[in-house]
């Protein structure tokens, strides 16, 4: 179980970035963390990984807290940052050094996301790879090391769309029931078939937290030429598209996007 309990962080000591904040994230589930530029998200990763430590509150993760950096809970973590650099060495090179750290590292699992993903495993110098290559060694690695939690943050960022549709076919086939995923995107598209639970940071307001069954019993998610009934709307080509308390039980599919900007939007609606 990984838990947070009023935590709050600023980088400033007059002004915090995450505010009061509380979560629990349960085992098998595929958390989105989404959120506005400087509503917290990266920060809430590092949190959660023991690279910062909050300032006030209580962070548990598998019976410890990160921050005091023991060996045996950061081996069960493994965060994906949006930039990152890789050394000058030889892929094998870097495997060899950095799985070691993970006992649960498998290279059967590595070695069949970088065929999925067309990765030539004798690179020589990984520093001169592309943008989008790095991305996907990094996101080959953190499947691979096994650890109990992954975070990956903005990990679609230089991937194309293939590649993208091959990222969540690798988490779907290759993560265990016993592990946790949240995935950071400014885009919403690259991850929401993905999603059992989302995690919305809001400025100035309560952090949303729900599962998407949840929310699937809860609201309704359409098109209508009006606004009758709806407790969020936006126009589009054809009138409008809404939410609606689901008072009729219908099964309609969840439009992440709008649901975002319900949640954003100055206020908040839910």
């Amino acid at each position: 179980m990984v838990e947070l309990k009023n935590v709050s962080f600023g980088y400033n000591p007059n002004k915090n970035v995450i505010e009061d904040l509380s979560l629990n994230l349960e085992e098998g589930r595929f958390y989105g963390l989404l959120g506005k530029n400087g509503t917290g998200k990266t920060t809430l990763m590092k949190i959660i990984s023991g690279i910062l430590f909050a300032k006030e509150g209580y962070v548990n993760i598998y019976g410890n807290n990160p921050g005091d950096r023991k060996l045996e809970t950061l081996q069960e973590i493994f965060m994906m940052p949006a930039d990152f650099t890789f050394p000058k060495m030889s892929l094998e090179k870097y495997v060899s050094l950095y799985s070691s750290f993970y006992p649960k590292f498998n290279k059967d699992i590595l070695d069949d996301c970088l065929d999925n993903f067309e990765i030539n495993k004798n690179i020589k110098s990984i520093d001169k790879l592309s943008l989008g290559e790095k991305h996907k060694i990094a996101v080959s690695l953190a499947i691979s090391f096994g650890t109990k939690l992954i975070l990956f943050d903005e990990a679609a960022n230089g991937m194309d769309i293939p590649t993208r549709k091959m990222f969540r076919k690798m988490l779907m086939k290759h993560i265990r029931e016993d592990q946790t995923v949240v995935l950071s995107t400014h885009v919403v598209q690259d991850i929401e078939n993905l999603l059992t639970d989302i995690i919305v940071l809001r400025k100035g307001q309560k952090t949303f937290i729900s599962s998407l069954d949840d929310i699937r019993s809860k609201y309704s998610f359409g098109i209508q030429s009006n606004e009758e009934g709806a407790i969020y709307s936006e126009p589009c080509a054809e009138g409008y598209r809404v939410i609606c308390n689901n008072t009729n039980n219908d099964d309609t599919e969840i439009s992440l996007e709008l649901l975002f900007n319900a949640l954003t939007k100055e206020g908040g609606i839910l």
